[in-house]
């Protein structure tokens, strides 16, 4: 028995597990089982034995719009006045008062 599903553009049945890609880093290819043909060199899923390509495009726009709202929040964070902190112009000490003689 093979350790993965065969390769459905060749069908040849050797295959070898995916470590790293551009799109994916270290996480993305464990995330999808992503394995490549020893013998055509291309990638697919191992364990339902179908190819990637779909789930490649959404899982690189979900990674995309996280880090997008994270940037915005963090953007927001930064440039959003603090609810705690004095409205600017407006003095925090009283006013000393000069006595006429």
């Amino acid at each position: 028995m093979a350790a993965y599903e065969p390769c459905p553009f060749c069908q040849h049945d050797a295959a070898q597990p995916v470590r790293f890609t551009p799109w994916g880093g270290v996480v993305g290819p464990r995330l999808l089982s992503l394995v490549k043909c020893k013998s055509c060199g291309k990638q697919f899923n191992g364990r339902s034995g179908t190819q990637v390509d779909k789930a490649i495009k959404v899982y690189t726009w979900v990674t995309m719009a996280t880090l997008a709202i994270v940037a915005a929040w963090a953007i927001y964070s930064f440039v959003a006045p603090s609810s705690d902190s004095a409205p600017p112009n407006q003095n925090t000490r009283p006013a000393l008062r000069m006595m006429s003689t």
